[in-house]
C-alpha cells in the first residue's frame, strides 16, 4: 500500500469507521485478573483489508496527521466507556497512547478534556500512554501538558521502557503511575 493512499484516505477512514479501536487486555501478574484495556487503532480498508498500526502510525506521524487519529481513539474510548456505564455493566479504565506530536500539534489535553466531558466518563478510566522518547525531546511544552493531566486526575503510564536510552536515573526525574515494559530480546 502507498503511503499515500493512508494520507489521501485517513480523513474517510475514520468517518466510515474502518479505523476502529481493538482493546487488548492488561492482566495483573500475579492474580491473573483484569486491571484495564489498552485502546489500540487497527484499520479495516475496503481495498487493502486489515492494517496493523505499522502500516499507518508511521506514516501518519511523518505527515502531522497523527493527531486526527488519536483525537478519533480518544473519542471512541469514551462513547463506548459511557456505552458500557449506561447499560450498568462494569467498567475498567482504558489506556490509549499519544504521540509526541499530539502535544506539539494541538491542544491534546482538551481533546481529552472534552471527550471525557461529552460522554460523562470519570479520569480513572481513561490512562495516557507515553514512550520516554517524549521526554527526551526537550520540548518544555510536552512536560507542562503532562503536569496539567496530572493535575486533572489522569494516570500517566510510560510504554515500551527500555526501547530507547532507558536508566534508571531517568526514572528518577520522571513520574509514572506505571510503566510497561519493552520485550527484551536475547
Amino acid at each position: 500500500m502507498p503511503p499515500s493512499y493512508v494520507i489521501e484516505h485517513l480523513d474517510e477512514a475514520i468517518a466510515k469507521h474502518w479505523v476502529r479501536v481493538h482493546y487488548q487486555p492488561i492482566v495483573r501478574t500475579i492474580s491473573g485478573q483484569l486491571c484495564a484495556m489498552e485502546g489500540l487503532a487497527r484499520w479495516d480498508d475496503p481495498n487493502w483489508g486489515f492494517l496493523t498500526p505499522p502500516f499507518f502510525i508511521g506514516i501518519l506521524e511523518q505527515h502531522n496527521l497523527i493527531h486526527k487519529l488519536d483525537a478519533f481513539l480518544i473519542e471512541e474510548v469514551c462513547r463506548n466507556q459511557a456505552r458500557v456505564r449506561k447499560a450498568g455493566l462494569p467498567s475498567v479504565a482504558v489506556s490509549l497512547n499519544l504521540s509526541r506530536l499530539d502535544f506539539i500539534n494541538c491542544d491534546i489535553f482538551e481533546i481529552v478534556e472534552n471527550a471525557v466531558r461529552k460522554y460523562n466518563v470519570p479520569r480513572d478510566l481513561l490512562h495516557l500512554e507515553i514512550v520516554e522518547n517524549i521526554l527526551t525531546d526537550r520540548n518544555k511544552k510536552i512536560g507542562e501538558v503532562l503536569d496539567r493531566f496530572r493535575a486533572a486526575g489522569y494516570e500517566i503510564w510510560m510504554d515500551d521502557f527500555g526501547s530507547g536510552y532507558s536508566s534508571l536515573k531517568f526514572l528518577k526525574d520522571q513520574r509514572f503511575d506505571l510503566l510497561k515494559m519493552d520485550i527484551v530480546k536475547i
